[in-house]
Order: C-alpha cells, then sequence, then structure tokens
C-alpha cells in the first residue's frame, strides 16, 4: 500500500485503530488539532478512501477516515464544511459516512446550513449523496435547537421545486 505522507500530528489518525459505532468518540481534541490542520485532515479523507482498499482487515489505516471526520467535527470549524461536502459523492456509499458525517455536520452547526442546502437542490448530484445532505440538514436541527426552524424553512424551500426525478427525494 502507498502511505501518503502527512504531516505527523494528523498521522496519529492513522494509528488509532477501531472505533466504536456513534457517539462513543474519543477526544481528538486531545492530539491538539487546530484550524491549520484541516486540510491535512481533509487529506486524510481523500488518500485513504483510495488506500482502504488495499488495506488487510486488522490493519489500523482501514480506521484512519472515521477519526478524520471524528476529530473535523470535534473542530467545529465552517473551514471542514466545504471539503467534507465535496466528498458526499465518494462518502455516500460508506456505511460509516452515512452514519457519522451527519453528526459531524450537526456538530458544525449553523453555517453549514446554506451551503448543504444548496448541495441539496443540485439536481447534478448523486442521489444518494443528495440523501446524506438531507440527512444532514436533519442533525444539524436535532443538535441545534434553536436552528430547527431555519432547516424546516430549508426543507420547505427544496419542496417547492423538489427533484421529480428522484425516487427517494
Amino acid at each position: 500500500m502507498n502511505k501518503i505522507v502527512m504531516n505527523k500530528k494528523v498521522s496519529i489518525l492513522t494509528e488509532l485503530g477501531e472505533v466504536k459505532f456513534k457517539k462513543d468518540w474519543q477526544d481528538y481534541l486531545q492530539y491538539n488539532f487546530s484550524e491549520k490542520d484541516i486540510p491535512d485532515i481533509v487529506d486524510l479523507i481523500i488518500n485513504e478512501q483510495k488506500n482502504i482498499k488495499n488495506a488487510n482487515e486488522g490493519d489500523p489505516i482501514v480506521w484512519a477516515s472515521l477519526h478524520a471526520w471524528r476529530a473535523l467535527g470535534q473542530l467545529e470549524s465552517p473551514k471542514a464544511i466545504q471539503p467534507l461536502i465535496s466528498q458526499f459523492n465518494q462518502l455516500c456509499g460508506d456505511d460509516w459516512a452515512l452514519a457519522e458525517i451527519e453528526i459531524v455536520m450537526g456538530m458544525i452547526g449553523e453555517q453549514a446550513i446554506e451551503p448543504i442546502f444548496l448541495y441539496l437542490k443540485d439536481k447534478r448530484r448523486n442521489e444518494f449523496s443528495r440523501i446524506m445532505a438531507s440527512s444532514c440538514l436533519a442533525e444539524i436541527a436535532l443538535q441545534n435547537s434553536p436552528l430547527r426552524e431555519v432547516v424546516i424553512e430549508k426543507f420547505r424551500q427544496y419542496l417547492v421545486k423538489p427533484d421529480s426525478k428522484s425516487r427517494a427525494l
């Protein structure tokens, strides 16, 4: 397997190994991640999706993407929004991503609403990735009760011109 070169701090995420499902997230901020690490963490997600196919089952690298997006969620940085959204098409086929990217976006909160809504409305996007976007919006409302009406309004706007060719949206 070709290992990518990354900053030493971010490489920690490739060594952490198996994770627990859903809410049992470790504290990734203990590794002193900051906004300046976001590009490297996103690169890890992008590149490790490719490398996972060549990894052995017990290889900790298999779990690197999960650790990476969980770290991004804990950073709660708007700088992570667009890079994560740009991966929806690839991540929508990953069961873990389907269950957790929405939690990450919920942690980021209000600033993620409009970019995710624009993605949802874009009928050129893969239907499953747009389902991921709608789940992200719903999770933002669940995690941030003051934002519920804002998210509901976005769904109302979508329903004015829904994708009539979509089977699920």
